[in-house]
């Protein structure tokens, strides 16, 4: 009788509960459990739910499992369906007799898909830059802290946009709006998958290349500013740079590196009468 008045209270619940005996096998589910995950109730009773290789449904992963007390514990799950993944957070209770054995359990599984994914558009919006789509400076800073822990080798690039002011001065800032969308195109073209790229200030890139020699990185940039100047836009458009191999462990020698990336960045605007260029600010 008690579990006949449980079942129709969890069939009217507008959240899927799954019912456990005390084996840890599905002993019932309620009506919004089956209506979301698309399954009948028969095929999945007396399978054990919550034990490793031994989940409810395909697709049903554990992400990691919290004691919150001695009869509750709580489990994240990820569940990949028809390409979408939801994320959902299940707090099992378990259900004791009068004498205080457990018969059973209960597990609420709350949907926070559009928690997560609100979440995840938040923090990819803080990551990128929002004029370009490409990341940005905060993003740059995580990634030398991420390449100096693991001591990763890789080649790091300081892109400038040459005379971005006088392309704001003379045509208007949609057109350097413009220069400045074309190049990171051509930058994250340039190098695909194997670059990273970060716009870090007003006409100031940063990329983060693996898998390819300087050599090849300077083939690439060269390829860059053949290709602005093949886009037949109203002002002369082309990138300064430098590029560095790098392979640091501690934030002082990239500081170092960026230094000496700096000067070639520099050297680089002074061999095409660009003086008037300030030197990079670029900093962890």
């Amino acid at each position: 009788n008690v579990r006949s008045e449980l079942r129709l209270i969890l069939n009217a619940a507008p959240t899927p509960f799954i019912l456990f005996d005390a084996n840890l096998k599905v002993s019932s589910v309620n009506t919004e459990f089956c209506k979301f995950f698309q399954v009948e109730e028969k095929n999945i009773l007396n399978k054990k739910g919550l034990e490793k290789n031994s989940l409810l449904l395909p697709g049903l992963s554990i992400r990691n499992k919290q004691e919150i007390s001695k009869d509750i514990c709580r489990y994240d799950f990820i569940r990949s369906y028809q390409n979408k993944t939801y994320v959902f957070r299940g707090t099992l209770h378990q259900l004791r007799n009068a004498d205080g054995d457990i018969e059973g359990s209960l597990l609420m599984l709350t949907d926070l898909t559009a928690e997560h994914e609100t979440i995840e558009r938040t923090y990819r919006l803080s990551i990128t830059d929002s004029l370009t789509g490409v990341f940005n400076r905060t993003f740059y800073r995580s990634m030398v802290e991420q390449k100096v822990l693991h001591n990763d080798s890789f080649v790091l690039v300081l892109a400038d946009l040459d005379k971005l002011k006088n392309v704001n001065d003379n045509y208007g800032h949609s057109s350097g709006d413009e220069y400045i969308i074309s190049s990171s195109v051509l930058l994250r073209k340039a190098f695909g998958n194997k670059g990273t790229v970060c716009r870090i200030g007003g006409d100031e890139f940063a990329v983060f290349v693996e898998d390819y020699s300087p050599e090849d990185v300077d083939k690439k940039l060269a390829e860059v500013n053949v290709a602005l100047e093949q886009m037949g836009l109203a002002y002369h458009a082309s990138i300064s740079y430098g590029l560095e191999p790098v392979q640091v462990s501690n934030f002082e020698d990239f500081r170092k590196a960026s230094n000496a990336l700096d000067k070639k960045l520099y050297d680089m605007k002074e061999s095409k009468n660009l003086i008037s260029c300030t030197q990079s600010d670029v900093d962890i």
